[in-house]
């Protein structure tokens, strides 16, 4: 599984029978750096990330709802 959320990639994937997770770090859709975490790393960074871009867009829409008024 792959999230992309900004500058950075979430990637969750199984190697052998083993859950890898990894997080990274994206400049100009190149990566950057790449770092295992653990599973509970991995979703607390998401989490993070989907609050802070729901935010952002909840920002925006607003915004532009006031724009278009």
């Amino acid at each position: 599984m792959t999230v992309d959320l900004g500058a950075r990639r979430f990637v969750l994937r199984r190697e052998h029978r083993h859950l890898v997770a990894e997080i990274e770090t994206r400049v100009h859709d190149m990566r950057r750096r790449t770092e295992r975490v653990t599973f509970g790393a991995w979703l607390a960074a998401l989490r993070v990330a989907l609050e802070e871009h729901a935010a952002e867009s909840a920002e925006s829409r607003a915004a532009l709802d006031q724009l278009l008024r």
